[in-house]
């Protein structure tokens, strides 16, 4: 009898579990929405000069557009049930929420010398984790 390889089905169980489950889907999103953001960010600050803080929030708020879409109709499934003025209502405030603390990071770790990328990154984890728990229970729910 030949053996079975454990392996094979990882490849399925991997799918089921994306498929399934709103929070490697969040992450996806998540890794889109902060390519975004920090190509963005990049472009503004780093090739056009504009201010730190007023390109990172510009960069933070281009970035929600992709985020609330593919979070709304693909990373919380279900939520696309939902009336879209109301989720829209409650993104807008959780995304005025992380701006605020996105530009508190932001700005402070690049005054203590933290390259500016990189204290945008961290300010993207920082809110994530936040973000998750208020996208599935709060702004994404099918009320």
């Amino acid at each position: 009898m030949p053996a079975v390889d454990p392996s094979a089905d990882r490849p399925k169980s991997l799918r089921l579990w994306i498929s399934s489950h709103p929070a490697p889907r969040f992450v996806i999103v998540g890794g889109i929405a902060a390519v975004v953001d920090v190509a963005t960010l990049r472009l503004l600050h780093g090739e056009l000069g504009v201010e730190l803080l007023i390109a990172t929030a510009l960069a933070y708020l281009v970035s929600g557009i992709p985020s609330f879409l593919l979070n709304r109709h693909w990373a919380f499934v279900g939520g696309a049930d939902g009336v879209v003025h109301q989720q829209a209502g409650r993104f807008l405030l959780s995304i005025g929420v992380n701006l605020g603390a996105t530009l508190l990071i932001v700005g402070g770790l690049s005054w203590l010398g933290v390259y500016y990328l990189l204290a945008k990154v961290i300010a993207i984890a920082i809110n994530a984790i936040g973000n998750f728990f208020a996208y599935r229970h709060w702004v994404f729910t099918a009320r």
